[in-house]
C-alpha cells in the first residue's frame, strides 16, 4: 500500500512538473543552438522569462556546435534548433529532411566595420587589405556585397584569409590589415584598443541567413501544434527583447558570460534593432547564400528556393493579427 501511495504520489509530483501557469500540461522539448553570443538573446529571453511555458512547453535549451548541429536536428536530439540556414542547403540538395521555419534576423550577424584609427571614410578602403574568416566564406561574401554598397568595387582591395575575429583584429593592431568586419560585441572591444569602428552595415540594406530557426519537415508534420507553439513563443521572444532592454541585457550577460555591462548593452542595442518582428526568412538573404554555396555547389541555381523553408506558422501569426496586436497596431 505504501509503496502504491508513493507511485501515484511520485506520478502526481511528475505531471505537477510538467504543468504551465494555466495548469496545462507542458510538452517536453530540446531545442539548440550554435552561438554563445548576443543573436542568441530572444531565445535566452523566452526560456528565462516563461514564454515558452506560457505557450505549453517545457523547453530545455542545449549548446551545439554548428559542425553537428544538422544531424542533431535530423536525429531528433534538438529537433528545433537555431542555427545558420545556409548551414542547410547543401545537405537538402542531397536528400537531408532540414527546413528553415523562421529567420529572426535578416542582416549579417558580423556587421560592424572595424578599421586603422587613419582610415576615417569608407572610400579609402581602396588598394587597403582586408581581413576575413575564410576566403569565399561568409565574412568574404558580406564584405564584397557592402564594397559593392559603398561604391567600391571588391577588386580594387585585397582579401586576406586571417581566421576568427580575435586573430583579425589582432591583425588590425600589427597593421596585417587594414579592416575587417566584426559583431557588435567584438566592435565595442575594439574601440577601447583604440581601432576605428567605421560603420554598421545593417543600415546598408544587406539580407543574409545568419539566426534561424531549422528543424525537419517529418517534425513538422508529427509535432504540428508543437512546432506552431515554438514559433509563436519566439515572435512573443523578439517583442519581449525589443521592450524589455534591462532585463533582456542581465538574461544576456549571464549566458555570454561576460563581466562588461557595456559590451553587453552595445551588443543588445544591435541584436535588438535587427531583430524582425514578424521573422519571416529572408528571400533575398537566402538567394545570396544560394548564390554564395553554388560556387562550389552548381546544382543549388536549379532549384527552387522553397525547397529549402515553410514559413507557414509565420504566415498565420501574421495575418491573423496577432503579431500586429503584441505591437499595439
Amino acid at each position: 500500500m505504501v509503496r502504491r501511495r508513493s507511485a501515484v504520489l511520485y506520478g502526481a509530483l511528475l505531471l505537477w512538473a510538467t504543468m504551465g501557469s494555466s495548469g496545462e500540461a507542458q510538452i517536453r522539448l530540446t531545442v539548440g543552438y550554435v552561438t554563445i553570443a548576443s543573436g542568441s538573446g530572444a531565445l535566452w529571453v523566452a526560456r528565462e522569462v516563461g514564454l515558452f511555458e506560457k505557450n505549453g512547453l517545457n523547453v530545455e535549451l542545449v549548446y551545439l556546435p554548428s559542425s553537428v548541429s544538422n544531424q542533431a536536428i535530423m536525429t531528433g536530439q534538438t529537433p528545433i534548433a537555431q542555427t545558420g540556414g545556409g548551414l542547410i542547403l547543401e545537405p537538402v540538395l542531397r536528400g537531408a529532411d532540414l527546413v528553415m521555419l523562421s529567420s529572426l534576423r535578416s542582416t549579417s550577424a558580423i556587421s560592424f566595420l572595424v578599421t586603422r584609427p587613419d582610415v576615417t571614410n569608407p572610400i579609402e578602403l581602396k588598394r587597403k587589405r582586408l581581413g576575413v574568416s575564410r576566403l569565399g566564406g561568409g565574412s568574404h561574401s558580406v564584405f564584397e556585397i557592402a564594397l559593392r554598397k559603398l561604391g567600391i568595387n571588391p577588386k580594387e582591395v585585397t582579401f586576406l584569409q586571417i581566421g576568427n575575429s580575435a586573430l583579425r583584429i589582432a591583425a588590425l593592431k600589427s597593421g596585417t590589415i587594414d579592416g575587417t568586419l566584426v559583431t557588435a560585441e567584438e566592435a565595442f572591444n575594439a574601440k577601447g584598443l583604440g581601432l576605428q569602428v567605421l560603420l554598421d552595415i545593417q543600415g546598408l540594406g544587406i539580407e543574409y541567413l545568419t539566426t534561424d530557426i531549422i528543424s525537419t519537415r517529418r517534425f513538422v508534420k508529427e509535432q504540428e501544434d508543437t512546432t506552431r507553439r515554438f514559433v509563436r513563443s519566439m515572435v512573443e521572444a523578439i517583442r519581449y527583447f525589443k521592450t524589455h532592454k534591462q532585463k533582456s541585457i542581465e538574461v544576456m550577460a549571464r549566458y555570454m558570460k561576460l563581466g562588461s555591462s557595456g559590451v553587453v548593452e552595445a551588443a543588445y542595442d544591435s541584436v535588438s534593432e535587427a531583430y524582425l518582428r514578424k521573422p519571416y526568412v529572408p528571400m533575398q538573404g537566402l538567394q545570396t547564400m544560394i548564390d554564395e554555396t553554388a560556387v562550389r555547389t552548381p546544382k543549388l541555381k536549379e532549384v527552387k528556393p522553397d525547397l529549402f523553408f515553410d514559413v507557414r506558422f509565420v504566415r498565420e501569426l501574421d495575418q491573423s493579427g496577432f503579431i500586429d496586436n503584441l505591437y499595439g497596431k
